[in-house]
C-alpha cells in the first residue's frame, strides 16, 4: 500500500523499519508522510488496524492526520493523549471520570498555594506543579490529594491515574505511532509505561523542543526512551523540501545532536533571503516592522489583494514574548495593515468552550443548544461530537487547550509568539526583538539557554521564503534596560541599521475607513 504515498528513501527506510524505532525529522522533512507511510506498512504486516494507534498532542494535529487517514482509507484511530487516557480510564472505572475545567484547576491550586504562603499568579502556579518545578513540589502533592480526596481529575492526574487502572492489561501485538515525540512530558512518559510490550514509532525533531515550561526536556525524553526501549532503532530524514537553502544553513548551525549521529538536514529548495535590521528605539523598530510587512505585501493592501505581492496570511509577525506584540499591532493597525491574534483569539474560545461544557453537565444547557453553540466556534464540530453521551461530550471540550484551537488567519497578519507558532509555516517570517535579554531571554530567570536557541530555531524554520530579524538599540522591558545588542546567535547576518522611518499617510483599510 506504499504505493500510495510518494517517498524518498529516507522516508521508506524509516516506514518500513522493524520493531520500534525513532525518526528525527527536521522542518519540512515530511514527519506527516513517514507517520502515514508507517501506518500502510503496518497494515501491510498484518496489524490489525484496532491495534493501531496514533497519539498526537493537539486536536489541531489530529484532525489534520484524521483527514489524511480518511483520504487513504485507514481506518485506525489518531487521538489526543488526554482523549485517549480519558476514554481508558472511563472504561477501567465503569464510568466517566468528572473533569475539571483550567480555569477550576487554577483556583484549585492558587487557593492551595496561598495557603502555603506562595505568591505567583494562578497559571504560573498551576503551569509550574504540573512541569514538575522542584520549589512546587509540596504544592504539586497538596494539589493531587485535594483532587483524589474530592475524585476529580485535570490533564495532570488523568495522565497518572490511569496506568494504576490498567495494571496487568497485556498490550503486546499494539503499536503506538507518536507525534512530536520531543514534547513527551514526564507524566505522558509515565502514562506510556503501561504499554510496555507494545511497538512505538516515533517522530519528532529534538531540535524544535521548547515546552520546558511544561517539563518536556529532550534529555529527559531521550534518558527515558533508552531505558524503555533499549533496542529503539534510529533513522533520520536529511531532506527539508520546504525550507530554502540560505534559511536552512542558517537554522541547521543552531541544531543540537543528541545522538550524535552527524546528521545535517540538506534544502530542496534553493535560495531563501534573511535579513537583520537594527533600529534606535522601540517605536522606530515597531514602525520599520510595518514598513517592511508592506513591501511583502506589495505596498498598500489593496494592491497585494490583487496579485501585488504576498498575501497577508502568507506573513508572521512573532516575539518571544507576548509584552512585545502588542505595540507592534497598535503601530501595523495605524498603519492600515490587517492584523489577527491567533493566541488570544484561541484562549477566548477555549475559555467559551469550557463554559458550555460546564452548562452541560449542570443541564443548563441542553445537548442541542451546545452542539450549536460549539458549531459557531468550531466549524464541523458537529459532525465529529453528535452521538457522544452528555459526559463524553463535555470531556471532549474540556479537554481541549489553546494549543488545539489556534487558527492562524487567511486574510490578516499574523502577530504570535514563537511558542504559538510552532507548527505553522508562511512564505515570509518577520521576527521584532531578536536582541540580547530576549533572544536569549535573560530578563527572567528561569530561562533555558539550550531551549532559547531552540525556539530561534523554530522562528526561522517557519519561513518558506522570507526571514527578517529586527531589533531595537534601546529598549526597556520588565524595569531593566536591554544591552541593545543583536541576538548573538544572528551575528552571521549582515546588520542594515535603520533610523526612524518618517510618517506615511494613514492607508485607507479594506472598508474605507
Amino acid at each position: 500500500m506504499l504505493y500510495k504515498l510518494s517517498l524518498d528513501e529516507d522516508q521508506k527506510a524509516a516506514a518500513e523499519a522493524r520493531g520500534s524505532t525513532l525518526v528525527v525529522a527536521g522542518p519540512g522533512a515530511g514527519k506527516t508522510r513517514v507517520l502515514l507511510a508507517r501506518v500502510l506498512h503496518l497494515l501491510e504486516r498484518g496489524i490489525p488496524p484496532e491495534r493501531i494507534f496514533l497519539l498526537t498532542f493537539t486536536v489541531r494535529a489530529r484532525a489534520e492526520l484524521k483527514q489524511r487517514l480518511s483520504a487513504l482509507e485507514v481506518p485506525i484511530r489518531a487521538e489526543t493523549f488526554h482523549a485517549w487516557a480519558y476514554d481508558l480510564l472511563s472504561e477501567a472505572l465503569g464510568r466517566p471520570p468528572r473533569l475539571l475545567s483550567e480555569e477550576e484547576a487554577r483556583e484549585i491550586a492558587q487557593r492551595l498555594a496561598r495557603a502555603q504562603g506562595l505568591r505567583l499568579s494562578s497559571r504560573k502556579v498551576l503551569e509550574g506543579l504540573r512541569a514538575g518545578r522542584p520549589e512546587l513540589e509540596s504544592l504539586r502533592r497538596d494539589y493531587l490529594s485535594y483532587l483524589s480526596r474530592n475524585d476529580l481529575y485535570d490533564y495532570l492526574r488523568l495522565l497518572l491515574e490511569t496506568p494504576r487502572h490498567l495494571q496487568g492489561r497485556d498490550f503486546r501485538g499494539y503499536v503506538l505511532l507518536i507525534d512530536e515525540y520531543q514534547d513527551l512530558s514526564p507524566e505522558i512518559l509515565s502514562f506510556l509505561k503501561i504499554f510496555s510490550g507494545a511497538e512505538f514509532f516515533l517522530v519528532g525533531d529534538p531540535a524544535q523542543a521548547i515546552y520546558g515550561f511544561r517539563g518536556a526536556r529532550p534529555e529527559s525524553v531521550h534518558s527515558f526512551l533508552k531505558g524503555f526501549l533499549p533496542h529503539l532503532r534510529i533513522h533520520h530524514l536529511r531532506r527539508s523540501y520546504r525550507v530554502p537553502q540560505t534559511l536552512l544553513e542558517l537554522a541547521e548551525g543552531l541544531r543540537e545532536d543528541p545522538f550524535g549521529a552527524g546528521v545535517r538536514l540538506t534544502a530542496v529548495r534553493p535560495g531563501g533571503e534573511a535579513r537583520l535590521l537594527s533600529f534606535p528605539t522601540e517605536r522606530a523598530e515597531a514602525i520599520g516592522v510595518a514598513k517592511e510587512v508592506a513591501a511583502l505585501l506589495g505596498g498598500a493592501f489593496m494592491e497585494s489583494a490583487r496579485g501585488g505581492g504576498l498575501p497577508p496570511g502568507e506573513v508572521l509577525v512573532l516575539a518571544r514574548l507576548r509584552a512585545l506584540l502588542g505595540p507592534l499591532k497598535e503601530t501595523l493597525l495605524r498603519e492600515g495593515l490587517p492584523v489577527n491574534e491567533p493566541e488570544l483569539e484561541a484562549e477566548e474560545a477555549c475559555q467559551r468552550l469550557a463554559e458550555i461544557a460546564q452548562g452541560i453537565l449542570s443541564r443548563s444547557r441542553g445537548v442541542e443548544e451546545a452542539l450549536s453553540e460549539i458549531e459557531e466556534i468550531l466549524p464541523g464540530a458537529r459532525a465529529l461530537l453528535s452521538g457522544l453521551p452528555t459526559e463524553a461530550l463535555a470531556a471532549r471540550l474540556l479537554l481541549l487547550s489553546s494549543r488545539d484551537l489556534l487558527s492562524p488567519s487567511r486574510e490578516g497578519l499574523n502577530l504570535l509568539t514563537i511558542h504559538g507558532a510552532k507548527g505553522l509555516e508562511a512564505e515570509a517570517v518577520v521576527l521584532s526583538g531578536a536582541e540580547e535579554g530576549l533572544l536569549p531571554l535573560t530578563v527572567l530567570p528561569e530561562a533555558d539557554p539550550a531551549e532559547e536557541k531552540r525556539l530561534l530555531y523554530v522562528a526561522l524554520t517557519r519561513a518558506k521564503r522570507v526571514f527578517l530579524a529586527t531589533f531595537s538599540r534601546k529598549r526597556t522591558l520588565f524595569g531593566k534596560r536591554l544591552p541593545g545588542k543583536p541576538c548573538p546567535w544572528l551575528s552571521a547576518l549582515a546588520r542594515e541599521k535603520k533610523t526612524l522611518p518618517s510618517r506615511r499617510p494613514r492607508q485607507v483599510g479594506l472598508f474605507g475607513e
